[in-house]
């Protein structure tokens, strides 16, 4: 009977040096996302007012011109691997011009037989009977009178 009552008791003290240290375990847990949001959150305000600053950042000369914000901080992350001596005007020229291109990129159709990249043809030969079909009724339903 003692030895139940001594293995119960080892027992019981096993699982509060288990449980103790699941609690620590979730507290240093809990730290370190804390910890990881903080730093998240102070990148995030950096990051906010160097983009407020017009001497540092093209993105509020984007946002003035008319640039949406995600558009803008892509332009800008473009901009980052201009060497540091360009200056901002050439950055804004480059962030324009960043823009423009993905913008032509996206702006062309893809047709059957067409890239989304290939240009789009001028003209495409089209027979003139179907070319103007009410011209033709018109010009058949006068003959008919």
């Amino acid at each position: 009977m003692e030895t139940k009552r001594e293995a119960a008791r080892q027992a019981a003290a096993e699982k509060r040096e288990r449980t103790a240290a699941e609690k620590q375990t979730r507290a240093a847990e809990q730290k370190a996302r804390a910890a990881e949001k903080r730093a998240q959150l102070e990148e995030k305000r950096a990051q906010e007012a160097e983009e407020r600053d017009p001497d540092r950042s093209v993105v509020p000369w984007l946002r003035q011109l008319g640039c949406g914000l995600e558009d803008a901080r892509e332009a800008a992350a473009y901009c980052a691997t201009m060497p540091p001596e360009a200056t901002m005007e050439e950055r804004i020229r480059a962030a324009l011009r960043f823009l423009s291109a993905r913008r032509r990129r996206s702006a062309t159709p893809a047709g059957p037989g067409r890239s989304a990249g290939s240009p789009v043809p001028e003209r495409v030969n089209v027979p003139p009977e179907i070319a103007q079909p009410a011209a033709a009724g018109a010009a058949a339903g006068a003959s008919v009178s």
